[in-house]
């Protein structure tokens, strides 16, 4: 990780404890997802309904997923590291 994103990290665990920090995990990572996708919503291309759905999903995790425990589900993994929530599925 870079050294401002473990800046952030750690910003969020001292200023709100472990909650914060795990909702700060969920939002750098729901950035990079959002980045991917940006291609797709440029004004000259059709985005697809299924990728519609799935950037709106992903932009609503902060409000649809409130607590220490969603955020854990949010953040499980398989036994090859691969995050295991269906929200993070790319149609």
């Amino acid at each position: 990780m870079s050294k401002v994103i473990d800046k952030t990290i750690n910003d969020a665990w001292l200023a709100g404890g472990r909650k914060a920090h795990k909702l700060e995990l969920v939002r750098l990572h729901r950035n990079q997802l959002l980045r991917e996708t940006d291609e797709y919503a440029v004004q000259d291309r059709v985005m697809s309904d299924e990728m519609k759905t799935y950037r709106e999903n992903l932009r609503k995790i902060p409000q649809t997923y409130t607590t220490e425990e969603q955020l854990d589900e949010l953040m499980a993994k398989d036994e090859n590291n691969n995050l295991t929530h269906n929200v993070w599925s790319k149609p």
